[in-house]
């Protein structure tokens, strides 16, 4: 977690070959709804979770249909070799 300015700005590392899901971010969900920190970073393995996704509050998921409860707010997921390169350059 850092900060920049007044706003907290999470991080959060899942280095595997398999899909990132909002199941492997409990602990980014938590701190994210409890803090009302609305935009956080997960550092990836694959280049396939490149982007912006919507992260849905602690202990929710898929509903019917499969439509995901309402978000608690987003995560960029970023692959590793992407990452250390923005750092680097930074």
């Amino acid at each position: 977690i850092t900060r920049l300015g007044e706003r907290l700005v999470p991080f959060e590392v899942k280095y595997r070959d398999s899909p990132l899901t909002a199941a492997r971010l409990q602990g980014l969900r938590r701190f994210m709804h409890e803090r009302a920190v609305t935009e956080g970073y997960v550092i990836t393995q694959r280049w396939e979770d490149f982007g912006r996704r919507p992260l849905p509050a602690p202990g929710k998921g898929e509903a019917e249909g499969g439509a995901l409860q309402p978000a608690v707010g987003q995560i960029v997921a970023i692959p590793a070799a992407l990452a250390c390169y923005w750092m680097s350059e930074a």
